[in-house]
């Protein structure tokens, strides 16, 4: 304001010279001057010099009351400052059209070092050609971070090796090339090119082909995330070794048949979607993981393995075992099932140690299995347990057995927020070889384990649909659990047949809970809203790391 206020004021002067000269100059038409009478050609001075300076008040006093016009602050930022804004856009088509906007920002995007492109039309044609020519363009040095979303076609596999090629070419920190609506013998294959980039710190690749030639050399890579890309163990292997940084390892939807993982560096380890294929002649797939700094390992969806080696995990935090096998139930029999028994008693002695545990139905089902066989598990050192299950009959004895041996629990989580249907069942010839017996399992147990639920003091239970195994499992915990705080239940009423049943649900778990044993300090609370129960949940931790 200050600057723009002393232009105006230039402006002032310039149009009071101006009419000043025009009074003064004997050379002037007769419009200013012809027509002066002799009364005003005599006036003295002194008279001439009080009205010019009252004409130039007035001029100033109209000056005064003209809006002055706000200045373009955006514009004067520097454009470091400029290029880091456009970098925060989610598209780069919305970068390119900033340039309409003045000179100053005509150019602009140009050097603007985040490239993000996803294709907005129906013509992928149109999509290809412009994001080929936006590159022609682009006069950054060094590329930050280049992202491609595209469903792909062989049509243009010459286009997509240019873009990478481009993105090698200005050393991209994080590359992100993710397709979709791939077919089988129309995928396309990453060129070597891109196997060595000593300043790639983030790679993102879905529904491709990895065969790289030679060694893979990514020394700054510190986060792989692989979406159904196609390469073989020996490739994924030959990259995990050529990453000396890597901390966070995500591969989905990946085939195998004998994989090891070894890292020193990785923190964060997520298998989702592994198969292997079925050879007749080869059913003896594994997999293998060595990383002694690891703090963070999921194992979800489904998965076909028997032979699953923990060799050094011993920094691990967090643990999810969210996963399930999905064999043939008319072509397996008792002793086939012996594998998954073998399976999660192994996993579950690797992983005694962590701190927070996740399970999904098909893990707590066979720990049923375990429990009604006689399994002596170990003591587990976990403070949180999330149980992602309806509970069911089944499921009883291995929720028993996990409260048994978990003698540090503070916090137990039972949520069906991401079950699927595939996921309910271990098998019809566990049914036939186990009797679970679940009705009234808890109230039935001969006997308590000393010590048991002492520092449990947080209970959440998001998404029941039914009343008893619930109503039993609250009744249990509330009568066990001495320095229980704090007992949230979400009522979610999609799995009621009208609006009142949900009410009557709340009122028969009122009925049927004895709170004579509780402890002084338990609140049960009820929540029909799944926002209120997650915005009650973020409330709760807050005040938790208050304390």
């Amino acid at each position: 304001m200050f600057t723009h206020f002393f232009i105006r004021s230039g402006m002032g002067n310039a149009r009071n010279q101006s009419h000043i000269s025009r009074r003064t100059n004997p050379n002037e038409s007769s419009i200013v001057t012809g027509k002066t009478s002799g009364s005003q050609h005599n006036r003295s001075p002194r008279t001439k010099q009080r009205k010019t300076n009252k004409r130039r008040h007035q001029e100033e006093d109209e000056e005064a009351q003209t809006p002055e016009l706000e200045p373009d602050r955006l514009s004067e930022l520097p454009d470091s400052l400029l290029l880091h804004i456009l970098s925060l856009l989610p598209s780069f088509n919305q970068v390119i059209r900033t340039g309409t906007l003045s000179k100053r920002w005509l150019h602009l995007w140009t050097f603007v070092p985040n490239l993000v492109f996803t294709r907005s039309s129906s013509n992928p044609k149109k999509f290809v050609s412009g994001v080929s020519k936006t590159l022609t363009q682009s006069r950054v040095s060094k590329v930050e971070k280049f992202s491609i979303l595209v469903p792909y076609s062989a049509a243009f596999s010459s286009d997509v090796d240019s873009w990478l090629l481009f993105a090698a070419r200005n050393s991209a920190a994080d590359l992100s090339l993710r397709f979709f609506n791939s077919v089988p013998g129309n995928v396309y294959t990453l060129p070597q090119v891109m196997c060595k980039n000593s300043r790639l710190n983030v790679l993102e690749l879905a529904n491709c082909v990895v065969k790289p030639v030679g060694l893979v050399s990514w020394n700054a890579l510190k986060r792989l995330y692989f979406y159904g890309v196609m390469l073989s163990d020996a490739a994924m292997e030959g990259i995990v070794s050529g990453c000396p940084v890597l901390e966070i390892l995500h591969v989905c939807r990946y085939v195998f048949k004998g994989l090891k993982v070894r890292s020193r560096s990785l923190r964060e380890l997520v298998l989702s979607g592994y198969v292997h294929h079925f050879d007749e002649d080869d059913c003896n797939a594994y997999l293998e993981i060595s990383a002694p700094n690891l703090r963070t390992l999921t194992i979800s969806s489904c998965f076909y393995t028997w032979d699953v080696r923990l060799e050094d995990v011993t920094s691990l935090v967090r643990a999810d075992l969210s996963f399930y096998l999905d064999i043939d139930d008319d072509a397996a029999d008792v002793v086939e099932y012996d594998k998954y028994l073998d399976l999660l008693q192994e996993l579950m002695e690797k992983l005694h140690h962590v701190e927070e545990l996740k399970l999904a139905t098909w893990c707590i089902q066979v720990l049923s299995v375990l429990e009604v066989r006689g399994w002596l598990s170990p003591s587990l050192n976990c403070k949180s347990l999330t149980l992602d299950t309806h509970i069911v009959d089944c499921d009883l004895p291995g929720l028993a057995r996990l409260l048994d041996i978990s003698p540090y629990l503070e916090t137990l989580v039972i949520s069906t927020e991401t079950l699927s249907p595939s996921e309910f069942f271990v098998g019809g010839a566990l049914y036939v070889a186990y009797s679970f017996n679940g009705k009234h399992y808890f109230q039935l147990r001969k006997s308590i384990p000393e010590g048991l639920l002492l520092h449990l003091k947080n209970v959440k239970i998001f998404g029941f649909r039914t009343v008893r195994w619930e109503v039993e499992l609250v009744q249990f915990l509330m009568k066990n659990a001495k320095v229980l705080e704090n007992v949230n239940v979400y009522l979610q009423r999609e799995g009621f047949q009208c609006q009142s049943e949900c009410c009557v649900w709340q009122e028969t778990f009122d009925e049927e809970l004895d709170l004579s044993a509780s402890s002084p300090r338990a609140v049960v609370r009820f929540f029909e809203s799944a926002e209120e129960f997650k915005e009650a949940l973020k409330l709760e931790t807050m005040l938790t790391l208050v304390e």
